[in-house]
């Protein structure tokens, strides 16, 4: 959360700190004259009428109702208006003035608006053709007239349009203006910056007072543009294996981009958690690339495969948001009934980048925005426009192994969000480009020992159930910020349905549709197999706070959680998927200003090394013990024999020295009774009996001892690798 008494103080409070040094206590402590400073020179849009609130007259725990709109901040009077925009690339800036009739506005040629289009909908372009199908977008936001007229918009020329030199971070050699007098479309004014790229990604502000008449009205322009370096990390992993993740699809090193983002896409989601297996070839040192998800070509009609190109995993999902209590949508003669989970119509203030001190570390912060009247009717929300600030970094965990997602979501709506729960879903696709696996069955993960999930499954792992791309994925669920709900399934398509656009036109809306009202999804099991082997259809999330395999009671570790062969214990899986959810008791009170984090950590390896599991990470010893006793269980896909060893002190052993450790002490020799691939863990007693060992581990004191695998050569094995430990 927020430091402690911040969200208490009025929207024009944290928007005037914006800047500063200070902190919303510091600044009401300040004198009037020094608040007044710098909200003039700093934020000419807050009215300073608000600074008669001061330490003394407002205590943080003083409640104060926030204020419904995109701006968060006190309108100087009726007319202020606030625009941000990204300038195109040819620095166009371009919007209506709210009179007239709204449904003659055009989209001229190489501008931008502060939102995608005029009404919230733009045609469907197929094969370079315009159809008459429309999709829902963000709505183009218009400037209030304030007290102008009609026929003052009639005589109104640009030079009527006064740049506040103090309030405005440009100057007047930076940026033409041109105005558009009413005609075929409403009034215009089109801004056109001279350097748009170098523009940072927060803004620079132009301030004009537009008077005519003795009348007037106030509109800032906040310009700003993407600062997007594509950046990756990589973790090594032993076995001539490295994990490699970023956002999105891979991109080799490059230069910062400030190219625009396409806000016409519905399928570009910026900030989807992605990563490879880098396997070498420790001859040839040629490397291969493993996939995790469902990597496609580019589906941007512009711009492909460039620095804003998100849209090669457009069958995962961004950050997704549903609230608690709304009516349940109807996907029609099927009988689903859906609780809305929407997708940010709009992103801001993108910036992408790796650490400073730090390149392991990724960070991707924008402001998304759900803007499109359609989409807040679904959601029930009346007051205005969802806004979050979101901070997310992909981070190594804790042991070096895994890529870890954190990420904090601000509500900076200026309304109050709670009931809000916010959601993701991964579409698994495991393997190098040539042998992708789709069917990758989802097992529940080992106990957790410790922690929010302790005694339980901490989490999901999918593993291949061939040999021809034995890998596995890994996600750990068990923290404080994961998800208190999540499910292995089918992979759901998105619901696609009519909806209105403001101007009353028919428009495809864009709704993922993995909570409903009986956990179950029958839309996406229409084949013939999929309507024989799962006639309720795929499980999903029972309601907002339906917590899926999270929530199993009895769920054992490497038990086939979804799609299990009645008849044979194998997988029917087709299409894999996972699913999380932070549900709303999860997130809780949402008021403006408030943070909620969230995280999880995942990874891949070889599936072709052993998988040890120990049934405990403590032991307590007498010291009148014979033996110890470390018992536990080993797994092997593509050998049928591997050999457990253990080490009582000494150099940590990891993959990476495992090969190499002389006298190594054996625990447990496994033997399968049938060829690979296996599925079966082969259970051990493990008892240490060796006196030297055994005398060290009685004597009182605490002591490591390290448990590792390694399973036995055998050249009938397929690459990638036939000899490895873990």
């Amino acid at each position: 959360m927020i430091a402690a008494g911040a969200a208490a103080y009025p929207a024009w409070v944290r928007q005037a700190v914006v800047g500063t040094a200070y902190t919303a206590d510091e600044f009401v402590g300040l004198p009037f004259e020094q608040q007044l400073h710098i909200v003039q020179t700093l934020h000419p849009e807050i009215d300073s009428s608000a600074l008669t609130v001061s330490a003394t007259a407002l205590k943080a725990d003083t409640p104060v109702q926030g204020i419904a709109a995109n701006l968060a901040v006190t309108p100087l009077a009726a007319g202020n208006t606030l625009l941000d925009i990204a300038p195109s690339d040819t620095g166009k800036s371009f919007a209506y003035f709210n009179i007239g009739n709204q449904s003659t506005q055009s989209i001229p040629s190489g501008v931008a608006f502060d939102g995608a289009a005029p009404g919230g909908s733009i045609p469907v372009i197929v094969g370079g053709i315009v159809t008459n199908l429309r999709n829902l977008t963000s709505t183009a936001k218009m400037i209030d007239p304030g007290s102008l007229t009609a026929a003052d918009f009639t005589s109104l020329r640009a030079s009527d349009f006064h740049l506040n030199t103090t309030a405005s971070d440009l100057g007047s050699g930076d940026f033409t203006l041109t105005y558009g007098a009413a005609g075929s479309t409403p009034p215009n004014v089109t801004i056109i910056v001279r350097k748009p790229a170098s523009l940072p990604y927060d803004g620079k502000k132009l301030v004009f007072n537009v008077t005519k008449n003795n009348r007037s009205t106030q509109v800032t322009f906040n310009l700003w543009r993407p600062d997007i370096t594509r950046a990756s990390a990589r973790l090594p992993l032993g076995n001539n294996l490295t994990l490699r993740y970023m956002f999105g699809s891979y991109q080799a090193a490059q230069a910062a981009s400030h190219n625009n983002y396409d806000l016409t896409q519905t399928n570009n989601y910026i900030d989807t958690p992605n990563y490879n297996i880098i396997q070498t070839d420790p001859q040839t040192q040629v490397e291969t690339t493993i996939y995790s998800l469902y990597e496609s070509t580019s589906s941007l009609t512009s711009g492909q495969d460039g620095p804003t190109d998100f849209t090669h995993l457009f069958t995962s999902r961004g950050l997704g948001v549903g609230f608690k209590g709304v009516p349940l949508l109807n996907t029609g003669t099927l009988g689903d009934n859906i609780s809305p989970v929407i997708q940010f119509d709009d992103i801001k203030h993108i910036h992408m980048y790796a650490d400073s001190t730090n390149a392991k570390i990724i960070h991707l912060d924008y402001d998304g925005y759900i803007t499109n009247p359609y989409y807040l009717q679904l959601l029930r929300i009346t007051n205005g426009s969802i806004a979050l600030h979101v901070r997310t970094q992909l981070e190594p965990s804790t042991d070096n192994r895994t890529m870890a997602l954190n990420q904090q979501v601000t509500n900076i709506s200026g309304q109050d969000l709670t009931g809000i729960f916010f959601s993701r879903q991964l579409d698994v696709r495991i393997g190098p480009k040539l042998k992708p696996q789709d069917n990758v069955p989802p097992y529940y993960g080992a106990l957790a020992q410790s922690g929010p999930r302790q005694g339980k499954p901490q989490g999901i792992y999918f593993r291949s159930p061939t040999l021809a791309s034995p890998y596995t994925m890994q996600f750990n669920f068990n923290s404080i910020h994961s998800p208190d709900s999540w499910r292995g399934t089918n992979w759901i398509e998105r619901y696609q349905g009519n909806g209105t656009d403001g101007f009353g036109r028919t428009a495809q809306s864009y709704i993922d549709d993995y909570v409903t009202d009986t956990g179950n999804n029958k839309l996406r099991a229409q084949s013939d197999d999929n309507k024989k082997n799962f006639p309720n259809g795929f499980p999903v999330f029972q309601g907002p706070e339906g917590k899926g395999n999270a929530g199993v009671a009895d769920a054992k570790p490497d038990q086939l959680l979804f799609g299990e062969d009645a008849t044979n214990s194998s997988s029917i899986v087709k299409d894999s998927g996972i699913l999380m959810k932070w549900s709303p008791s999860q997130v809780g009170s949402f008021k403006d200003g408030d943070t909620f984090e969230m995280g999880y950590n995942a990874g891949a390896n070889t599936g072709s090394a052993p998988v040890l599991r120990a049934n405990q990470t403590f032991l307590h010893i007498p010291n009148t013990a014979k033996t110890v006793a470390t018992p536990g269980s080993v797994f092997d896909l593509n050998s049928n024999q591997a050999t457990v060893y253990y080490q009582v002190d000494g150099e940590p052993v990891t993959s990476s020295n495992a090969l190499a450790i002389a006298n190594k002490k054996t625990l447990f020799a496994a033997k399968y009774p049938t060829d690979p691939p296996h599925d079966t863990y082969l259970q051990f007693a493990g008892d240490i009996s060796d006196p030297a060992d055994v005398q060290t581990l009685t004597d009182g004191k605490e002591h490591t001892i390290y448990l590792y695998a390694i399973d036995t050569p055998d050249s009938s094995v397929p690459d990638p690798i036939n000899r490895t430990a873990n």
